[in-house]
């Protein structure tokens, strides 16, 4: 049987390589990301446009109404359909840049997917914890020091438009590939541990975490690493993941049966498993060696991939009867994008991305607003920050340990340079590692702020 699925997978891959049907027009759009910055595109290419540009985005997903939400170093940031700047955060494992030895430390969030209607962000967290070993003769003060590693992922859920403590959602833990099967449901894939189910669905809600978790599929035929980065259409009907160690083989499938009303698989007896999806359509060869970023047209009928040399659509075909045909079209459609995300909103037309013209003359006596960024370092002074500002106005300084506010500063300066902020600590906080968010409002200008990670004594 696997034989004939791989046969099958080299026959369709040839096939698909062969065509360049152009994919059918749509009043939707793909977000997508091209060399650090936020892109648009039509669903057959035929008009790309430019969002941001900064260079500093490495990923983005759109709601329903098209309001994206992109990943900026450690933080999310939520933009409107022409790239304004609507909410700028955190997250609770923005734990600062990776540290070299064993450090303790969460990293990410990584891969932001915002919820259909704009109001959740889930995103993927990794942690790694050093203990001392359990040897007697290993330990962190023996000579040389070593150390035990546990590493956890799973993901985490923020509202879209400021930072969420962890309590606000609960730990969702084991899988990753977040995907919005609607505004509270969330499918996950990509197990961390062998020899578990490929896919999990969360109910998502105050307090929740994982439980309310159903098992959904096992695919038998994984044994080279698993399946993730698992998408289901809208309307239920097909199925798509990524397999293998080094991602090189994309399967679509079909489903079988509702994935909250069909029967939970067992690892342990698979024989005994009943059937509740069926992978009929395989990729293999990808462009640069691996496959990434699935994301299902609304209706269903196409699916956007990340290849090496760019974005690329195929046709899913009619396979709710039985697996049989073969995709109609398959071909590279945006060059240079990666992180394909498939919305039923619109791409603006070009003049909304042009820039805007006052509606009265500047008055020559306004402050402009400065140019240059803020720059954030420790005090030599025990629990001060320095701030340097490329003008007058007034700077506000809160620290946070997770969603918890410890301390916060404030000063009016009269003129640029370099200041010293005291810091007030709330009543029992404890500091060490924190997380500033520093504002400076310059007179007459527009606010700049800055999120920096510092270890302040306690």
């Amino acid at each position: 049987m696997l034989a004939d699925m791989l046969k099958t997978a080299s026959a369709l891959l040839a096939v698909c390589a062969s065509l360049a049907v152009a994919a059918p027009a749509s009043a939707d759009s793909i977000a997508y990301v091209k060399d650090g910055d936020v892109w648009l595109s039509t669903s057959d290419g035929s008009r790309q446009q430019q969002v941001t540009r900064t260079g500093e985005y490495s990923y983005v997903s759109q709601a329903d109404d098209g309001t994206m939400a992109a990943l900026v170093g450690e933080n999310i940031r939520k933009l409107s359909r022409t790239g304004e700047v609507l909410a700028d955060f955190p997250t609770y494992v923005s734990d600062g840049p990776g540290q070299s030895g064993p450090v303790s430390q969460f990293h990410g969030p990584f891969n932001p997917e915002i919820s259909r209607d704009g109001t959740k962000v889930a995103f993927e967290w990794i942690n790694n914890t050093y203990t001392s070993g359990n040897d007697s003769s290993c330990s962190s003060t023996s000579v040389p020091a070593c150390h035990e590693l546990v590493s956890r992922q799973g993901v985490g859920i923020t509202h879209s438009d400021r930072m969420t403590g962890i309590e606000e959602f609960g730990l969702l833990t084991g899988w990753m590939g977040p995907y919005w099967m609607s505004d509270s449901r969330l499918l996950r894939s990509d197990a961390n541990i062998a020899y578990n189910v490929d896919t999990v669905i969360n109910e998502i809600g105050p307090g929740k975490g994982d439980d309310e978790m159903k098992q959904w599929f096992w695919d038998e035929i994984d044994a080279q690493g698993g399946v993730g980065e698992v998408e289901i259409t809208r309307d239920g009907r097909f199925a798509a993941g990524i397999e293998g160690w080094g991602e090189e083989v994309l399967r679509v499938y079909r489903v079988l049966s509702d994935p909250m009303s069909a029967p939970e698989q067992s690892i342990f007896d698979p024989e005994g498993n009943p059937e509740v999806v069926e992978p009929c359509v395989f990729f293999t060869d990808p462009v640069g060696g691996s496959f990434g970023g699935l994301s299902f047209a609304p209706d269903g009928r196409n699916l956007a991939y990340d290849v090496g040399d760019g974005i690329w659509i195929t046709e899913v075909p009619d396979i709710s009867g039985g697996c049989g045909p073969l995709p109609a079209a398959n071909r590279l459609v945006i060059p240079g994008g990666h992180h394909p995300h498939w919305g039923p909103a619109d791409v603006p037309p070009a003049s909304a991305f042009e820039p805007k013209q006052p509606e009265q003359p500047q008055d020559p006596q306004q402050p402009v607003t400065p140019t240059a960024s803020l720059s954030v370092a420790k005090g030599a002074a025990k629990r001060t920050v320095k701030v340097t500002t490329p003008a007058a106005g007034r700077i506000t300084v809160v620290a946070r340990k997770g969603a918890r506010r410890v301390a916060r500063g404030t000063k009016t300066v009269a003129a640029a340079g370099t200041h010293t902020i005291r810091l007030r600590v709330a009543k029992r906080a404890r500091l060490g590692r924190v997380r500033l968010t520093v504002t400076f409002r310059p007179v007459g200008g527009q606010s700049q702020r800055k999120v920096v990670a510092l270890r302040l004594a306690g």
